[in-house]
């Protein structure tokens, strides 16, 4: 059967020719009134031409014209145009040690912030890190070389420290809880525990740069290799392989616009880094580390910058400071372990896996002091390129200059890139 096909009725004709003209003459009603009256400036004129928009047939879509690009040769520039380099500064330091000594003193039981109160005009950074191989636990059990209370972290929160760098050789003296329950202390007081637990792999965002600090660690105390396992130590933290550090570094490298390695490697009482450390800093420099740190020796060891041709543009510069020595201990019968290092560098950082340009290497050299009032035993870390306190013993004085002149040859190597007025 076949269907009756609908036609349009002449009252649907009347309808459709009306609405037309009601439309076009709404079109030229505005357009007139707009010529000679005040409305035009409320834009009739684009009102009607938007009306008349209405009429217009539809276009399809094989008949629209193609969207406007950039010309290939303008797209490629806009997509090689690099983005401008950020500046950065950063201060680092080297190993916090509150050993028995320190903390039997009459000033860590009296004034405690008074021990690093000396060196606080040295981390001024953008960033500021140190190193730490403790415990914290509670006072009551405190006391010992690897047992120290959280009031050694309130004086890292007060010296302005974001980080502390956990070196994971006596980490694990006690078992793996008692590192767990450092980390969250640290975590409490908005100090990120780097080199363990989550926080092994550190990633920080500053000045709108995307930073990543990389901790790996060789070394383990007797207790703690007894009180742990393999298998539980492997998920905390980064052992030294070289290789697999390698190729971590090379990932992490091209998703972040600085990468920061750190190693706990034997430095022991050496004067200089061994062929082999030199050979690995190098290498991981060329795999994409902008930073490399030692730590792990109290002694303060050579400063290098390490360029690494590009290409295009300037050579890339990598900082690698092969021992970072030893910032605070009780130690007083070598004089290399009571000479410290803060570096303060200024960076300019080239987006998108560019690299470093260092614009300027500062250095606060430090001495820590041990010293008696009375019968009271007082301690407290000093910049040694100052002048020696009033009071300050002979010896102590030419100690005190010892451990400079350690510090000055360590930093010989970059003496270029270091501020007139420096010592």
């Amino acid at each position: 059967m076949r269907r009756r096909r609908r036609r349009m009725s002449i009252g649907s004709v009347l309808v459709l020719l009306l609405t037309l003209a009601a439309v076009l003459g709404t079109a030229f009603f505005l357009r007139e009134v707009g010529r000679d009256s005040p409305a035009a400036a409320m834009g009739l004129e684009e009102i009607a031409h938007t009306v008349g928009r209405v009429l217009q047939p539809a276009v399809s879509g094989d008949d629209q014209p193609p969207p406007t690009a950039l010309p290939p040769a303008a797209l490629a520039e806009a997509q090689a145009t690099p983005a401008p380099p950020v500046g950065l500064t950063m201060s680092l330091g080297g190993l916090l040690r509150w050993d028995s000594d320190v903390q039997a003193s009459d000033t860590y039981r009296t004034a405690p912030q008074d021990i690093l109160a000396p060196i606080a005009a040295a981390f001024s950074g953008d960033i500021n890190i140190a190193a730490f191989d403790q415990l914290i636990v509670p006072p009551a059990e405190a006391g010992s070389d690897l047992l120290v209370s959280s009031v050694a972290l309130d004086q890292i929160a007060a010296l302005g420290l974001n980080a502390l760098v956990l070196s994971g050789e006596r980490l694990f003296d006690r078992g793996v809880q008692p590192a767990l329950a450092t980390a969250e202390e640290m975590a409490q007081r908005f100090i990120t525990p780097i080199g363990f637990g989550d926080t092994r792999t550190a990633y920080r965002r500053v000045n709108g740069l995307s930073l990543v600090w990389l901790h790996a660690g060789g070394r383990l105390s007797n207790a703690g290799g007894k009180a742990t396992t393999p298998e539980g130590r492997l998920a905390l933290v980064h052992p030294l392989d070289p290789d697999a550090l390698g190729q971590a570094i090379s990932t992490l490298k091209r998703q972040n616009d600085l990468v920061i390695v750190s190693l706990n490697w034997d430095i022991g009482r050496a004067q200089s880094p061994t062929p082999a450390q030199q050979t690995l800093a190098h290498r991981l420099a060329r795999e994409g580390a902008d930073i490399i740190l030692g730590y792990g020796g109290e002694r303060v060891q050579e400063v290098e910058v390490y360029q690494i041709d590009q290409p295009e543009g300037d050579p890339r510069d990598v900082l690698i400071g092969y021992s970072m020595g030893t910032l605070l201990t009780e130690e007083r019968g070598r004089r290399e372990a009571m000479a410290g290092l803060v570096l303060q560098l200024d960076m300019l950082i080239r987006p998108g896996g560019g690299g470093m340009q260092l614009r300027g290497l500062n250095y606060t050299p430090t001495y820590v002091r041990k010293w008696n009032e009375g019968n009271k035993v007082r301690f407290a870390v000093l910049p040694s390129s100052q002048p020696a306190p009033e009071g300050m013993s002979r010896n102590q004085r030419e100690a005190m200059t010892r451990a400079l002149e350690l510090v000055q040859a360590a930093m010989r190597s970059v003496r270029e890139l270091l501020p007139t007025q420096n010592p």
